[in-house]
């Protein structure tokens, strides 16, 4: 019987959400579960039932982890995967499975699980978690708990917007989130704007238009401001999946189609406006040309296009992807 178990996730909130699923799945079964994270203070508020740590050095991964029937990691190809990876092939950590979104030369069968990339991550993780304990029924429940004083949809036409990310790469022009709240202001919505404060002098502008920003305080706030709205539309990061883990219809816009199929929200209706065909990047010139340029390649009006969408699927209880 696996009674200690340790769930190793990457350091983005997205990771750590979706690798709750893995914790929650083994809490089930009866097992002591403890999730590492880089920043678990954050986290902590929306599971308080859960046990959270920061990572050991890695000169003291072996005798950490050792204690453990069960190591579950995220591989994010970083210098603490690799050394995990090194110290189950030098036999040290035998007990060691990991989960790849992408295919990787490190990957050990039958033992390991490759994600299957027509499915997104969360799906992907309910599979790997279910064949290692077939007595719990999938699910991609990961138990997040908002405050008693939170309530569904309280505002159902308020649409929040994300317009950042850890990769400003990764991000849709401000000027288009702009003329996208104008657009759905006219169609009746009440967009806002949800930006952390070291990103508000960026944004503050636009409440000249007449927008509101709001900054989070926590990301408890944060999960309940989406709890409480109608729908969600962002970029590609780990707010969007903090908005489809509380049950918020998602619009994720991106710029590479293959990554955000796999990496889209999953746990509520969700929708993904991207690319209709891969923009290159020419590295060998040093010329990024998908990376620096794809949002003209989206304009406005397919986000609206797809929000319509959206809100039908939402209505009917169905998904297309």
């Amino acid at each position: 019987m696996i009674s200690q178990v340790a769930i190793l996730s990457a350091q983005g909130l997205g990771d750590a959400l979706l690798m709750r699923i893995a914790c929650y799945h083994f809490e089930k079964a009866g097992a002591n579960v403890t999730l590492y994270h880089s920043n678990p203070e954050i986290l902590q508020p929306l599971f308080p039932t859960g046990n959270f740590s920061p990572y050991p050095q890695i000169n003291e991964f072996a005798k950490t982890f050792a204690k453990y029937d069960l190591i579950l990691l995220e591989n994010d190809h970083s210098e603490k995967a690799w050394a995990l990876m090194h110290l189950r092939e030098k036999g040290l950590l035998p007990q060691l499975k990991v989960f790849f979104p992408t295919p990787n030369k490190k990957m050990q069968k039958p033992c390991d699980y490759l994600c299957n990339p027509t499915l997104p991550i969360a799906t992907n993780l309910t599979l790997a978690c279910h064949g290692l304990e077939p007595s719990i029924a999938a699910s991609k429940d990961n138990n997040l708990l908002l405050p008693s004083h939170a309530y569904k949809n309280r505002y159902p036409t308020q649409v929040i917007l994300h317009p950042t990310s850890k990769d400003p790469k990764r991000n849709w022009k401000q000027k288009q989130f702009v003329s996208l709240a104008k657009k759905l202001t006219i169609l009746g919505f009440a967009p806002i704007f949800s930006v952390s404060v070291e990103e508000f002098p960026l944004w503050s502008s636009i409440q000249n238009d007449g927008f509101n920003v709001v900054v989070s305080n926590s990301l408890i706030e944060l999960a309940t401001l989406c709890y409480e709205s109608g729908y969600f539309i962002g970029n590609d990061s780990g707010i969007g999946h903090l908005a489809s883990n509380v049950g918020l219809p998602t619009l994720t816009i991106s710029g590479n189609p293959k990554r955000v199929s796999l990496w889209r929200p999953d746990w509520s209706q969700n929708l993904i406006v991207t690319l209709p065909f891969n923009l290159p990047n020419f590295k060998g010139i040093h010329f990024r040309f998908r990376e620096n340029y794809w949002q003209n390649f989206i304009p406005v009006s397919k986000v609206i296009s797809k929000f319509h969408k959206l809100i039908k699927a939402s209505s009917q209880g169905t998904t297309w992807y």
